[in-house]
């Protein structure tokens, strides 16, 4: 043999065994999940398990809960825990083993499992407090009613009621309405009641009598006043632009409007109802465009009546006062 080829040959192989000559790792882990009893029948933790082996090593086993990854264990024993409650009855959820070897190849095992934990009914009867109320009631308008309610769940509604009349339901706190009372209630007696319904359908309650002694203010038949003024007094036809008319109307309770008008030989023509100010003071200006088409009478007129009335808010009227204002051609 030649000796430069027999030197070659030994340069390829030792060259073949620098390069390590292994076959990649193709052989795909195994894994199998402990069964899980089911259907799960108590709240708290269930115990997952899966034994995993490699023909090479295993990396990990991620577990999953219906797709959710619940933990990834790095070495043996492959076991976690997931969690179940009453409010999970009724569900199914896979469990899920994945075990990935060192070359990244991988395999799983699942199982479905049904929860069947039973709700514990709810036995325990909500508390609720109505707030004093001031009693007796002696001013007309709105009462607060409040309550204070708790539960070892929930509180669904308070509901208020007046002589067993549902005035209204609160499903949130605070738990607050009102009644309302007027002299019409006077000597009367209410019973005011709030009751708390939990989300179970307990309930409880709580009342408290209230009397109502709201006194009946007579009718109102005191007839307001008025004055009324104009100015200026006496106008040109051909040349006028406004008249100012204005006065002060004044009542025990109050001033709701005055009625202004004119009155030209018995024929009334309204001119607006004004509403005081605070004082009871009012004004008003009559010009021709407030007049309209009325302001061709002037030319042929010597003089008209303007009037004021008051009327207050019980609906008393004064009498009519009137000025005259006198007209020039």
């Amino acid at each position: 043999m030649n000796k430069y080829f027999g030197i070659g040959l030994l340069g390829l192989s030792l060259l073949l065994a620098g390069c390590g000559g292994s076959a990649p790792d193709t052989t795909k882990p195994t894994v199998t999940l402990v069964p899980v009893t089911t259907p799960v029948t108590t709240a708290g933790n269930v115990t997952i398990t899966a034994t995993a082996t490699d023909n090479v090593a295993i990396r990990q086993v991620d577990f999953y809960d219906n797709g959710t990854l619940v933990k990834s264990v790095t070495a043996a024993p492959y076991t976690t825990t997931v969690t179940y409650s009453a409010a999970d009855n009724g569900t199914t959820h896979t469990i899920k083993a994945v075990a990935v070897d060192t070359s990244g190849q991988s395999a799983e095992s699942s199982q479905p499992i049904t929860i069947s934990i039973p709700v514990a009914p709810d036995t325990t009867k909500p508390t609720v407090t109505l707030a004093p109320i001031t009693t007796p009631v002696t001013t007309a308008g709105n009462v607060t009613i409040t309550a204070t309610a708790t539960d070892n769940v929930a509180i669904r509604q308070v509901d208020f009621y007046d002589n067993g009349t549902l005035v209204k339901s609160v499903t949130a706190a605070p738990y607050t309405t009102t009644v309302t009372y007027s002299a019409a209630d006077n000597g009367t007696t209410h019973t005011i009641k709030a009751v708390a319904v939990d989300t179970s359908g307990q309930s409880a309650e709580s009342s408290q009598p209230i009397t109502i002694s709201i006194p009946v203010v007579p009718a109102d038949t005191t007839k307001p006043t008025v004055t009324l003024d104009i100015n200026p007094m006496t106008i040109n036809s051909n040349a006028w632009t406004s008249v100012t008319v204005s006065g002060m109307a004044t009542d025990d309770i109050g001033i709701k409007v005055v009625t202004l008008a004119l009155d030209v030989n018995g024929q009334v023509f309204n001119l607006g109802n004004i509403t005081p100010d605070s004082k009871g003071l009012y004004s008003y200006t009559i010009t021709p465009a407030t007049l309209g088409t009325q302001a061709s009478l002037l030319n042929l007129i010597s003089s008209l009546t303007v009037t004021a009335q008051a009327t207050d808010t019980s609906g008393n009227t004064s009498a009519v006062v009137s000025k005259i204002l006198t007209i020039t051609h």
